[in-house]
């Protein structure tokens, strides 16, 4: 887990947030070895399970 100091970007967008957090060495190597070990697909599958559920929960309790 990557720890970013916050008080750099008070005022800041979070288009600014991104890209500093991306810039980093550390980060870009562990999204290419999500990337190349098949993980960034299995998160975004997490992800669309998990909003599947959310919108079938508020579908019953409407």
């Amino acid at each position: 887990m990557r720890k970013i100091e916050i008080s750099y970007y008070q005022g800041k967008t979070f288009l600014d947030m991104a890209k500093k957090f991306f810039s980093n060495p550390e980060v870009q190597a562990d999204c290419k070895r999500w990337i190349e070990d098949g993980r960034c697909d299995a998160l975004m599958k997490e992800i669309e399970k998990s909003e599947k559920e959310k919108h079938h929960e508020q579908a019953h309790s409407a």
